[in-house]
């Protein structure tokens, strides 16, 4: 699962590893002494904030009291060290605003709202259902959306109108990333131009803001229920993921499979980096298989700086040239040539 913010210089940015905690239970009772534990061992191990009360802790379970509990220990606990973003959603927008408030007044720093399960309501009715919410706390909101346990998927466009919400800062999108999906095999080549058209126009407004990704790969794009993909993890330095994959040798930064020639050579980077990248993805999106294999990086590193990806070629191989001069010069130029 991955979070996405839509940070603005008026909201607050979530970065980071933040744990969903356990319900620690002990003989039908819970076991404070080892929530506390719990909570100590994640501020030692790092992580950027903890999440009592989500899908992990098996909230829908708990009662008022003792979800009341899990958040005041949490908060007493971190004494303001890392942030807590309490789970207060439900199935009802009344009991859900109701728990959202309660958790300010406990001291949470912000809100995880699971989309309502079981009622499967309208895009309309999810929209309805978070404004009202929003509207009724100071909190930040961030939207959960968790099709696999609540039977109901929150669209990209319903998403997009949330996020114009000021008080609505970020997704936590548990649909399965790209990656996974290619696990299955190749893409048909529909549903690999509409992925990605969708990533392109991410990737294109983000060099619009002078952000280079500079690590774009098939485990940074998410999808939902409907393949609608979400390019994630921007900032190379807050990666997570993939670490027998990522080099960080001096100012080189990436993941070896899909990083451009000037990567390798720590160059510096611009917006055709991520080109070279999205052509590498579009490969084995179409294809099935990346165009260059390895036993180690410096064989990938020769390969990327010497040869072209091997036929049959998706029509976009001029993304994939060693000179950034001789490349397509914007994400939207490969989703037109596709």
């Amino acid at each position: 699962m991955t979070t996405m913010t839509f940070t603005t210089a008026t909201r607050p940015a979530f970065s980071g590893c933040y744990t969903a905690l356990i319900t620690p239970f002990r003989n039908g009772e819970l076991d404070i002494p080892a929530l506390r534990t719990l909570v100590e061992r994640q501020i030692l191990g790092g992580v950027a904030g903890l999440v009592p009360c989500g899908t992990t802790g098996e909230t829908p379970a708990l009662t008022t009291r003792e979800w009341e509990t899990v958040v005041t220990t949490v908060v007493e606990t971190t004494h303001g060290r890392v942030p807590v973003i309490a789970g207060t959603g439900s199935n009802g927008t009344a009991s859900t605003i109701e728990r959202t408030q309660r958790a300010q007044e406990l001291g949470a720093d912000a809100a995880l709202v699971v989309t309502p399960y079981y009622n499967k309501p309208t895009q309309e009715g999810l929209y309805r259902h978070f404004c009202a919410i929003a509207e009724e706390t100071d909190l930040p909101v961030m939207l959960y959306n968790v099709p696999g346990r609540t039977g109901v998927n929150m669209t990209v466009e319903t998403v997009l109108r949330l996020a114009e919400i000021e008080n609505i800062v970020a997704l936590k999108e548990a649909g399965g990333s790209l990656d996974d999906r290619l696990s299955r095999g190749p893409l048909a080549l529909p549903l690999a131009a509409r992925m990605l058209g969708q990533i392109a126009s991410a990737l294109t407004f983000a060099h619009e803001q002078g952000i280079v990704h500079r690590d774009l790969k098939p485990n940074n794009v998410l999808l939902d229920e409907r393949d609608n993909a979400y390019l994630t993890d921007f900032g190379i330095a807050k990666m997570l993921a993939g670490t027998t994959k990522l080099t960080a040798t001096g100012n080189i930064l990436g993941t070896p499979a899909y990083m451009a020639p000037e990567q390798w050579r720590g160059e510096l980077v611009d917006a055709r980096t991520d080109i070279y990248s999205l052509g590498i993805m579009l490969y084995e999106m179409v294809i099935g298989q990346l165009p260059f294999s390895g036993d180690t990086p410096y064989t990938l590193m020769y390969k990327h700086f010497n040869d072209a990806p091997p036929p049959p070629r998706p029509p976009v191989a001029v993304a994939t040239t060693g000179e950034p001069k001789s490349r397509l010069s914007t994400s939207t130029s490969c989703h037109a040539r596709l």
